[in-house]
This record gives structure tokens, sequence and C-alpha cells, in this order.
């Protein structure tokens, strides 16, 4: 990738959080200090951050004994806490120092030559939605949307051993398994966000699903490679 051009980098809660609910404390490390890396060479980077399990589970309790606003406004603060987590170990001289809340303070924090790091916007809108404002908002030409798994199969592979990797998409099929499995739900099954497709389709956006357990391939992506995940533009 052109060191000139923006790269966003969603990362999805669920990395945040070992399979027991605690804090997986030596990923997110890991992953602070090759962004840190990253930003020393010069690439210019920008990040949204998801809520993972721990946030579905507060949001689920708001849903059924409160209201959905309620829930759509605990799912906002997690997202907030998760990305500030992510900002005390990038340090305020890499990262913008608060997580974003307005878009204007994503051009602020670019012209600072500092990494904004951000969540949910708007009431309803997920992390992938928020990745995607921002890519736009910065102009940026790829976006990598981290899981921890290796991209989008053809089956669920954790029920299919034999489910295969779809190396290529077009943004119609995207949006089209969206669709399909985008029910608004923060546990439904969906690759990406409805909206988020739509956005990233008009503004040709490219995006990369990836594993972010694999680090090493979060490096080569950020640098241009084409040779992991799934790729959709």
């Amino acid at each position: 990738m052109d060191k000139k051009d923006f790269t966003v980098i969603s990362l999805g809660g669920s990395l945040l959080f070992k399979d027991n609910g605690d804090i997986d404390a030596e990923y997110v490390k890991s992953a602070a200090a090759l962004i840190k890396k990253l930003h020393a060479e010069g690439f210019k980077l920008a990040i949204s951050v998801g809520g993972g399990k721990f946030s579905a589970q507060y949001q689920d309790i708001a849903r059924k004994n409160g209201t959905q606003v309620m829930a759509d406004k605990i799912g906002q603060m997690i997202n907030h806490v998760n990305a500030t987590l992510l900002i005390s170990l990038l340090g305020e001289d890499v990262a913008y120092p608060k997580s974003i809340t307005d878009l204007s303070e994503v051009q602020l924090a670019s012209r600072l030559n500092l990494i904004p790091v951000g969540a949910g916007f708007v009431e309803g809108a997920t992390s992938d939605h928020a990745a995607v404002i921002i890519a736009e908002r910065l102009k940026a030409r790829r976006l990598i949307n981290l899981s921890k798994i290796d991209g989008i199969y053809d089956s669920d592979p954790s029920k299919n051993p034999k489910a295969k990797l779809i190396k290529k998409m077009s943004y119609e099929q995207l949006i089209e398994l969206a669709t399909r499995l985008d029910t608004r739900e923060p546990t439904a099954p969906f690759v990406f966000d409805i909206i988020a497709c739509k956005l990233a389709a008009r503004s040709g956006i490219e995006i990369v699903f990836a594993n972010g357990k694999k680090l090493d391939q979060l490096k080569k992506l950020v640098e241009g490679s084409r040779d992991c995940g799934t790729i959709v533009g």
C-alpha cells in the first residue's frame, strides 16, 4: 500500500477476550506493539474497535428488561471502553488521546499524525459501520476487518471441517450475504454490517476479512498484501 493512503482496521471485540471472558492482555499488548511499529514506519492508520461477547451480554439483559435504545447505548459505551484500553497501550504520542465520538476528531487526529481510535457513533450502528464511515472520511482505500477466523467461508467452518475459504468476492456478493444474516442483533452471525457493506461499495473501499490473531498477516495486509484472507472489491 502507498503510505500516503489510509488503512482502516476494524478490530473485532471478540479478539480482545479469551474464551473464558477474561481480557486477552497478551494479545492486546502484541496488537498495540505492531500498530505502533507500523505507525513509526509511516503507515497511516485508523482503528474501529468492537465490543465482543462481553458487550452482547450486557445488551441482552438491557433489551429483555428495558429498551433497545438503552441496549444500543450500552453497546456504544463498551466499544469506547475497549477503544480506550487500546489507546492507553498505544500511548498519546501514537494515538489520539480519547476514543473518537465525533467524526471531526478523525480528521483532527490525522492532521496531528495520530491514530484515531473509535467505536460506535450512532445508536444501533455497529463497529463495522463506524469503520467504513471513518474510511470514507479519510478517503481510505482499504479496510481490514479482523475476527477470529481466516476470512469468509462457503459454510460455517466451526461446523463443517470441509468449508472452503473464499478468496475473492464482489460487493454484490457480500451485500447478498449480509442481507441474509444481518438481523441487527448483537449475537447475529453476520459477516459484516449490511449498511457498512453498501457504504463501502459506493465509495469503492476494498475490504479484507482476515484473522486478527495472526498479527504477521495483519502486518502484510497493511503493507498491501493480497495473499491472505478474503478480499472484497
